[in-house]
């Protein structure tokens, strides 16, 4: 069975305020050469997901902030009472693990899906070694 996946990209210009740098960037799925972009820094986009994940409680947060950490950057250097307040804002009850896990598993392949509460369990780790 085929299926067509719609993607959706958001674009804002703004002043360069978030630490950024130059990229060569190539979408592999807009038959466009490549550009050269400014592009928010590994860093700078994991204080953006923290500030989400503090904020609203979506899955894809903390899906994308999990795959995040491990793509290698410089540490945050993140406090104490910072690393606790993230912390907090990831859910351990089981009947919210299980509402997250139903509103975001629509939008991941039923073979990549993880098991939400070991998952986010290794998500603490993460931050907590952060």
């Amino acid at each position: 069975m085929q299926h067509k996946d719609r993607i959706q990209l958001e674009f804002q210009l703004s002043k360069k305020a978030a630490p950024h740098e130059k990229k060569i960037v190539q979408f592999g799925f807009v038959p466009h050469t490549t550009v050269l972009l400014d592009v928010y820094t590994i860093e700078e986009i994991i204080r953006q997901k923290i500030a989400c994940v503090l904020s609203r409680k979506e899955g894809k947060d903390y899906f994308d902030l999990y795959y995040l950490l491990d793509l290698g950057h410089k540490p945050l250097h993140l406090g104490k009472l910072e690393k606790e307040k993230i912390l907090a804002a990831i859910p351990s009850d089981e009947k919210e693990i299980r509402f997250l896990a139903n509103v975001i598993n629509h939008y991941i392949p039923r073979n990549k899906r993880p098991m939400w509460g070991m998952f986010l369990e290794e998500l603490r780790e993460k931050i907590w070694k952060e």
